[in-house]
């Protein structure tokens, strides 16, 4: 029988997941997981279920969260309780003040695709995150 940290974990299961993440894991109690998530409030990331998820995941004893955000209101994602007692956030201000050249770069990729709906709303969920 392999240890647990070593068998596989198959359920779709969010709370399944939780509990896993929670258990005991026998020998490997000092091992920490690490999630890094670039902008935790973007597009892809912002809904309360997903944000509700994120924050039962951090609120796990193996789990640590580093992650950025791009806008000033991103801390409205989250209410008291999850702030204080799943994220227990560690805040730090670090802008760079660096110019959006790089994210700039992507426009011209993006609006080539023939101008389709997808393309707009891509185009659309890119401008915003820049604003």
């Amino acid at each position: 029988s392999l240890p647990k940290v070593q068998q596989p974990f198959s359920s779709k299961s969010m709370d399944d997941l939780i509990s896993f993440l929670n258990g005991s894991h026998g020998e490997s109690d000092d091992s920490i997981v690490c999630l890094l998530i670039h902008n935790i409030d973007g597009p892809g990331l912002r809904d309360p279920d997903t944000q509700l998820c994120l924050g039962q995941i951090a609120a796990c004893s193996h789990i640590r969260i580093v992650a950025s955000i791009d806008h000033v209101n991103a801390p409205l994602l989250w209410d008291k309780k999850m702030v204080h007692t799943q994220f227990n956030w560690c805040w730090y201000h670090v802008p760079t003040f660096a110019p959006y050249t790089i994210e700039a770069t992507f426009f011209p990729l993006i609006l080539a695709h023939g101008g389709t709906a997808q393309s707009a709303k891509t185009a659309a969920i890119v401008l915003q995150s820049l604003t």
